[in-house]
């Protein structure tokens, strides 16, 4: 897996995680205004990784995003939650 970051649209950080060290895929949540969501990895080294840098997934139901940790869970034959 690869995940890029930019900064100001000058900087850009690429880091690269092997699908075999994911362990875990968990929708985190915020309250704001209302509930927002976002999707995150776990190592298994334990460090967590979010895979969006913001909470933007208000748009979309609770439900929508955990189908969406389910698929990718179902996609790299990690148990279910």
């Amino acid at each position: 897996m690869t995940k890029k970051r930019r900064w100001l649209f000058l900087f850009t950080k690429t880091n690269k995680y092997s699908l075999l060290d994911i362990k875990d895929v968990q929708v985190e949540w915020e309250k704001h205004k209302s509930n927002v969501y976002r999707l995150s990895i776990t190592l298994t080294s334990g460090k967590k990784i979010p895979l969006s840098t913001y909470y933007a997934n208000y748009l979309k139901s609770a439900k929508k995003i955990e189908y969406r940790a389910g698929e990718i869970r179902n996609f790299l034959s990690l148990p279910t939650n």
